[in-house]
């Protein structure tokens, strides 16, 4: 894998504009999303479509894992899954990664 930092490639204009300018100044053919159908639509996704670049939508389901004390408290920090599990937090969050690909139509949901 290669890290490129987005101002060592050019791009302008739009939000959405600029990301595909990115992905295409890379070499991608594809883009990984978390805000895909959700209610933070900032970026214009039949753009990528006409650009031909495929969108992928990363979906995550927060792991329900032994806290320290009683019962299962939601939505804490990563680090309380760090300090209840440890080396173990990894996997976990590994086994609940997904994604899914999304075929962007000009209302911006597949």
């Amino acid at each position: 894998m290669r890290i490129v930092r987005a101002s060592q490639v050019p791009h302008a204009g739009d939000r959405t504009g600029r990301l595909v300018q990115l992905v295409r100044g890379v070499g991608g053919t594809e883009h990984l999303t978390s805000t895909y159908g959700s209610d933070h639509q900032h970026v214009e996704w039949e753009q990528f479509h006409r650009a031909g670049i495929a969108v992928r939508s990363q979906e995550f389901a927060h792991p329900v894992y032994p806290q320290i004390g009683r019962g299962f408290v939601p939505d804490l920090a990563a680090v309380d899954m760090l300090f209840s599990l440890g080396r173990r937090s990894g996997g976990v969050l590994a086994e609940r990664r997904r994604s899914v690909r999304v075929v962007p139509t000009a209302a911006g949901h597949g």
